[in-house]
């Protein structure tokens, strides 16, 4: 991507991330209703492209340069190991009570990130929701 897109792109995902927090917060959304799986499943998807296309110009292991740079870009990937492992810890009760198996999910979280915490999100969702389960 050139300079420009790489500027704008983190601002979008920002904003994005803020009107989408405050909207919860504020119960814009009940979370209820079926097909909520689907949005998980469609960020995962999409930030897996993106990802596609980070690794074409930066290669597999392009993110480690950046996570090893300075203090800050360290700091950075414990942040978002720490959250992975929040969100994962949190996920943990809700996969086993619709009997996802959790440790290929972990796997799949250590090795794609985001792009893992998403679509094991999106699919314990989907089982809760073809389970019937109601959450609140």
């Amino acid at each position: 991507m050139d300079s420009s897109v790489n500027a704008i792109v983190p601002a979008l995902g920002a904003a994005g991330f803020v009107l989408v927090g405050i909207g919860a917060a504020l119960h814009a959304w009940s979370g209820q209703g079926e097909g909520r799986w689907r949005v998980p499943a469609l960020l995962s998807a999409a930030f897996f492209v993106g990802s596609l296309l980070a690794i074409r110009s930066g290669g597999a292991l392009g993110f480690w340069g950046e996570h090893t740079r300075n203090d800050w870009n360290n700091q950075i990937f414990l942040d978002l190991l720490l959250c992975a492992g929040c969100a994962y810890f949190l996920l943990l009760d809700r996969a086993r009570a619709v009997s996802l198996r959790v440790l290929p999910w972990f796997l799949a979280i250590a090795c794609l990130g985001s792009i893992g915490l998403l679509a094991m999100l999106a699919r314990v969702l989907f089982l809760e929701e073809r389970a019937g389960i109601r959450r609140h």
